[in-house]
């Protein structure tokens, strides 16, 4: 007899054989909006990174944070929260950015220069996060 498709127990694993994921990943997405860089890396392992990728996305999330900007411009000002809270994504994000940046032996002075800040802006942010 077999089982009917809903009560089955399918592995996960077995819906796409270069993903290693479990269902933490998933609900660690769902629950907390975000994901630890084991279930990011389990998420994206055997896919190809091409230098193309990085500068396509943020042209990408421009477009979206233009398209928020407008929304919140006409609607309601309880948004605002929200907003903030995406705002403090972005400086944590690339906070964790400039951290692995320095982790692969690049100096503040290089960061600094690509951000167009100063040296010490960089350091500053830094010791903020820790």
């Amino acid at each position: 007899m077999s089982t009917p498709y809903l009560h089955r127990r399918i592995q996960p694993a077995r819906l796409h054989p270069t993903l290693a994921l479990r269902p933490t990943h998933l609900l660690e997405f769902l629950v907390n909006g975000t994901l630890t860089d084991e279930s990011a890396e389990a998420i994206t392992r055997g896919m190809p990174r091409t230098k193309t990728e990085t500068p396509t996305y943020i042209a990408m999330v421009s477009r979206m944070l233009r398209g928020l900007e407008l929304r919140l411009a006409t609607g309601d000002i309880d948004d605002l929260a929200a907003a903030s809270a995406i705002v403090d994504q972005a400086n944590a994000a690339l906070t964790r950015a400039i951290l692995a940046l320095r982790d692969q032996g690049y100096s503040l002075q290089d960061i600094a220069d690509r951000l167009g800040t100063s040296r010490q802006a960089v350091h500053q942010r830094l010791s903020r996060a820790a």
